[in-house]
C-alpha cells in the first residue's frame, strides 16, 4: 500500500527515506560516507518472487523492483496517474451503468519498461491477472475471492445456469482436492506405520530416511499402492498405464518433499527464534545471559527446554498478592522463571545447523506423523497436494491439443483487443483514444492510443479495487524456468494469457523454478543487482551475507537519484546501535519507550527519526495443523473473550 511514499522520498533525496512500520530512523543528510544507501531488513528467507514471497521482508526485497496498477494516498485511497509510479495512467469504478455490476476500468500508461528493457505491455497485466486466477496458484494474493463475472465458470470450467452455482460447483472442487491429498498423506503415514513399528511397542516407531525409502518398496510389492492415491497424482486417462514402481517413486518423492519442507521450516524457526524474545522485558529479562545464545533460543522455542514457573501460593510464594486478589491462587506467576528442564544436552550443540538436525532426525526418524499432520510443513503438503488434486479435477476441461472449454474469465476484457471497438473510450470522464492495433512486442500500435483493462464484478466490493492494485511481473521472465529458455506466448485476442491453466507443474517448476525464485524482476525504481553492479546478477550474489544489492533501474518512468541501494539484514533488538555506528542508513526499530528515549538522545548527533499510523488489522487464529478438528476449534474460538482482545491490541 505504501509503495508510492518510497518511491517518492528514496529516488529523489539520497538522504530521506520514508519507512513502512510505526518508527523509523535515519541520519540526516550529509553525514553518510558510503557510496550506497543501506536500509535495514529483518531476517529473509530467500523466497524472493512476486507471485509467492510469503514473508514481509522478503515481500519488501522483491517490492524494490517492482511497480503496482495502483498506489495510494496517505489516507489510503487508491489513485494512479502520469505522476506516480504506477502502471495506470487514469482510472475509474462505475457502478450505475449496469444494475446489480461493478465496472472497473484501468487505461495502461504507454512507454513503460522492465528493467531489462523490455516493454511492460496488456501482455504483462493480463499474465498476471491469470496467475493469480488459476485454480492451482497457492500464494497469498487473495484476488480469485472478488465475485469477477465467469470467474467461477472459468475455474470449474463448467458452463453453469448462474454464477451461485459455479460457486458451489468450486467449492465442492476445492473439498474434494482436500479429500485427496489427505489421502495421498495418508499414505505416507501408512507406510510408516505399516513397517516402523518398533520392536516389542504398540505406539513407538523408528524409521530413518534410507529405512523408509526401502519401506515404500515393500509396502508397494506386499499391500500395493492404494487407489486414492493413484487418483490424488495421476490424470484419469493416464492411471491404468503408470506402473506400480511408478507410483512407488512418485510416493517416495512425496517423502522426500516433506523432508525438504521440514528441513526448511526448522532453518526458518532457527531464525525466528533469534528475535522471539524480549530481553528488557520480564521473565526474559532475568535470563538475558541464557537467552542471548541463539541455540538457547532455539531449543526453548522449539520445547526442548522448557521454563519452570512458581505457583501463586505454593510453598507460601507471594501470598501477600493471594491476600489481595485470592483468584492467584494456584496460577503460576509467568513473569518469573525458577528453573528451566533441559530435555537436550547443550554442550554438544555448538551451530545452528547441528541443533536444527538435532530436532530434524527426532521428527523425521522417530515421530513422522507429527511431521505430516502437526507442524507447519502439514499445512504446506496440504495445500501443494491440494493444488496437484485440482489440477487432476479439472484436467477433464483441458482437451489433448491444450484447448479450453471455457478460455477465458468473461469479466475481464482488454477492450483494445476485441474485434469490435470504439474509436474512443471514456474513463473518469476524459476520453481516450483506444488502441486499434499492436505492434508485435504488445505495444499500442500508435503512439497516442492506450489498452484500457475492464473488469466487471458481480455487485459491489469495496476491496475489490485494492486487489485491483497488484504489481506487474514481466511474464518473458516468470515464464521462462531458465535462463534463455522460451517463455509463454500471450495472445489476448485468441486466449492465451502465459499461464498453463490448472497445472501444477507449471506453477512449480517454471514460475517458481530457481531462477524466479532468486532473483526479482520488474519495472520499479531498482533492479537486482551485485556487489560488482552486474545487470546480470546470480542468486547467490544479490543475497550475499546478510546483504541485498540493487542499483537503480535507469529503465524507470522518473529519474531514480539513489544510484546504489542495499538491504542489510539486522536485528530489531540492536537495530539503534546499528544505526549510531554508521553501519546502516534507516532502521526500523521496535517501538519501545526505550528505543523512542534512544532515539530522541540522538537528534543532537543528526539521526532523524519518523513515525506513522498504518492501516491494518489483528486477528487470532488457530493454526489448523495443529488443531486439526474444526469443532474444537470452533468451541476454542467461542471460549474466547473478544472485548479483552480488542482492548489490549
Amino acid at each position: 500500500m505504501n509503495k508510492k511514499r518510497v518511491f517518492r522520498i528514496v529516488s529523489s533525496a539520497l538522504c530521506g527515506i520514508m519507512g513502512l512500520s510505526v518508527m523509523t530512523a535515519f541520519p540526516a543528510c550529509g553525514k553518510s560516507k558510503k557510496d550506497s544507501i543501506v536500509i535495514m531488513t529483518e531476517e529473509l528467507s530467500g523466497l524472493f518472487n512476486p507471485f509467492y514471497a510469503t514473508s514481509g521482508a522478503d515481500m519488501k526485497v522483491v517490492g524494490m523492483t517492482q511497480i503496482g496498477m495502483l498506489s495510494t494516498d496517505n489516507k489510503g485511497k487508491p489513485e494512479a496517474g502520469d505522476h506516480l509510479p504506477t502502471v495506470v495512467k487514469d482510472f475509474e469504478v462505475d457502478e450505475k451503468s449496469v444494475e446489480g455490476k461493478t465496472i472497473y476500468k484501468f487505461v495502461i500508461k504507454n512507454n513503460l519498461k522492465f528493467s531489462d528493457g523490455m516493454p511492460l505491455t496488456m501482455n504483462d497485466v493480463f499474465f498476471n491477472i491469470y496467475e493469480y486466477l488459476d485454480p492451482v496458484y497457492t500464494g497469498s494474493s487473495t484476488m480469485y475471492s472478488i465475485d469477477i463475472d465467469g470467474l467461477a465458470s472459468y475455474r470449474t470450467q463448467k458452463n453453469y445456469a448462474s454464477d451461485d452455482l459455479a460457486d458451489e460447483a468450486e467449492t465442492k472442487n476445492n473439498e474434494a482436492a482436500q479429500g485427496m491429498a489427505e489421502e495421498r498423506i495418508y499414505t505416507l503415514y501408512d507406510v510408516y506405520t505399516t513397517y516402523g513399528l518398533e520392536e516389542d511397542s504398540q505406539d513407538s516407531y523408528s524409521l530413518t530416511e534410507s529405512e523408509m525409502l526401502e519401506a515404500i518398496d515393500t509396502y508397494k510389492d506386499e499391500i500395493g499402492i492404494p487407489d486414492g492415491y493413484k487418483e490424488a497424482v495421476a490424470y484419469a486417462s493416464e492411471r491404468d498405464e503408470i506402473s506400480d514402481d511408478e507410483y512407488a517413486a512418485m510416493l517416495k518423492e512425496d517423502y522426500k518433499f516433506a523432508l525438504k519442507t521440514f528441513k526448511e521450516e526448522l532453518e526458518s524457526d532457527f531464525k525466528a527464534a533469534k528475535e522471539s524474545f524480549d530481553l528488557k522485558t520480564e521473565p526474559y529479562k532475568s535470563n538475558a545471559k541464557l537467552f542471548k545464545n541463539d541455540i538457547f533460543k532455539f531449543f526453548y522455542y522449539e520445547g526442548y527446554i522448557t521454563p519452570v514457573y512458581p505457583v501463586y501460593g505454593e510453598d507460601g510464594y507471594k501470598m501477600d498478592e493471594v491476600e489481595k486478589d485470592p483468584s492467584l491462587l494456584g496460577k503460576k506467576d509467568k513473569l518469573v522463571i525458577k528453573e528451566f528442564q533441559y530435555n537436550v544436552d547443550m554442550n554438544k550443540y555448538k551451530t545452528a545447523e547441528s541443533a536444527i538436525n538435532r530436532i530434524y532426525n527426532d521428527y523425521s526418524i522417530y515421530d513422522l506423523g507429527s511431521i505430516l499432520y502437526g507442524w507447519g510443513t502439514a499445512g504446506t503438503l496440504m495445500t501443494q497436494y491440494s493444488a496437484d488434486a485440482l489440477d487432476v479435477i479439472l484436467h477433464e476441461g483441458v482437451s489433448d491439443n491444450g484447448e479450453l472449454l471455457i478460455p477465458n474469465i468473461k469479466g475481464i476484457v482488454s477492450l483494445g483487443h476485441q474485434d469490435e471497438k470504439p474509436a474512443t473510450v471514456t474513463v473518469n470522464g476524459k476520453p481516450y483514444k483506444l488502441a486499434q492495433s499492436h505492434k508485435a512486442d504488445g505495444t499500442p500500435g500508435a503512439a497516442d492510443e492506450y489498452d484500457i483493462l475492464q473488469i466487471t464484478v458481480n455487485g459491489t466490493d469495496p476491496k475489490a479495487i485494492y486487489n485491483f492494485g497488484f504489481t506487474v511481473a514481466p511474464v518473458h521472465y516468470y515464464t521462462a524456468a531458465e535462463k534463455g529458455s522460451t517463455p509463454e506466448v500471450v495472445d489476448i485476442a485468441n486466449n492465451k494469457f502465459g499461464v498453463k491453466f490448472a497445472n501444477s507443474e507449471f506453477q512449480s517448476k517454471v514460475i517458481q523454478s530457481q531462477k524466479n525464485v532468486e532473483v526479482p524482476l520488474g519495472a520499479g525504481a531498482f533492479q537486482a543487482t551485485n556487489a560488482n553492479n552486474s545487470d546480470t546478477p546470480k542468486g547467490s550474489d544479490f543475497w550475499n551475507s546478510n546483504v541485498v544489492y540493487y542499483k537503480a533501474n535507469e529503465n524507470f518512468q522518473f529519474e531514480v537519484k539513489a544510484k546504489k541501494l542495499r538491504m542489510q539484514v539486522v536485528s530489531p533488538s540492536n537495530a539503534i546501535d546499528k544505526l549510531k555506528s554508521g553501519e546502516v542508513d534507516f532502521v526500523t526499530p521496535q517501538f519501545t519507550k526505550d528505543n523512542y528515549d534512544k532515539l530522541s538522545g540522538l537528534k543532537s548527533k543528526g539521526i532523524e527519526s519518523l513515525s506513522s499510523w498504518q492501516l491494518g488489522y489483528g486477528y487470532i487464529g488457530i493454526n489448523a495443523g495443529k488443531v486439526p478438528n474444526i469443532n474444537i476449534r470452533r468451541a476454542i474460538m467461542s471460549a474466547m473473550e473478544a472485548e479483552k482482545a480488542t482492548t489490549y491490541y
